[in-house]
């Protein structure tokens, strides 16, 4: 072989050494996990509200609707960590489904049952497992 090829082939076993170490990380730490996946997800989301902006006018709605489902994530990251809220994690994953799943209109209409169950969940994860 040559000496570029041997280089590149022991650079590729670096590499593939140092990624298995960040995933291990990554899934040790969920709050990194989510900075990572949020990225590429944000950009995304920015788009589709400039594009909804521009061709209606709810695009304030559709923000509000995007900042919910995040916050809710946020939420089910912090309960996943907590194990004797077990339960609680499974009912807060039927209503983040639900809001996902909601159209704008709908969300709009049911827009107190997610704000106030953010609430309540958020509570009860600021009281911890007592």
């Amino acid at each position: 072989m040559n000496k570029k090829l041997k280089i590149a082939i022991i650079q590729f076993i670096i590499g593939t050494v140092l990624l298995s170490f960040v995933y291990t990380y990554l899934e040790s730490n969920p709050a990194e996990k989510t900075s990572i996946i949020s990225g590429p997800k944000t950009l995304l989301e920015n788009i589709q509200l400039l594009i909804y902006s521009k061709f209606t006018d709810k695009g304030v709605y559709l923000k509000n609707k995007q900042s919910m489902e995040r916050s809710y994530g946020e939420l089910i990251i912090n309960l996943e960590s907590m194990p004797c809220l077990s339960s609680e994690l499974q009912n807060l994953n039927l209503v983040y489904e639900e809001l996902k799943s909601a159209s704008l209109d709908e969300f709009l209409e049911n827009e107190f049952y997610f704000v106030s169950n953010y609430h309540k969940y958020l509570e009860k994860i600021n009281e911890g497992c007592n």
